[in-house]
């Protein structure tokens, strides 16, 4: 949920999918110190900085909490589960920035263990397994 608004709320700012996910605020110099505003730069926030929003987030929806790489690890498994073949494979290890696919397969790839189950289970049947 609170990632839906935040997300949504990148796109009515104008952010798409060229720009970053987590963007940092932009500083404006008043007087001698330095202060935030509430409009957003098109620069990448530090690792540092997301981790902490996102442990506070979680501790104020009172969820686990879980870090900023789980959200990519997240994307790409469901990109393996809708990929059909090798192509769509080699362009998801392609669009997450790696060149070797078996990077990712080793990475990413891994299937849940009633998926695995199944598969073996319906090796050479003609039907699909999801």
């Amino acid at each position: 949920l609170y990632f839906d608004e935040y997300y949504n709320q990148l796109i009515n700012k104008g952010f798409g999918n060229d720009k970053p996910l987590f963007p940092k605020s932009e500083i404006k110099m008043d007087g001698l110190s330095f202060c935030k505003r509430d409009t957003l730069s098109q620069d990448f926030m530090s690792s540092s900085t997301i981790r902490e929003i996102i442990k506070d987030r979680c501790d104020e929806a009172q969820m686990e909490r879980f870090n900023p790489h789980s959200f990519r690890h997240g994307c790409i498994a469901l990109a393996f589960e809708n990929a059909k073949d090798a192509q769509e494979i080699k362009a998801i290890s392609q669009n997450v920035g790696h060149a070797s696919i078996q990077h990712v397969m080793t990475t990413y790839g891994q299937l849940p263990d009633k998926t695995l189950e199944l598969c073996i289970k319906n090796i050479g049947d003609s039907h699909e397994v999801k």
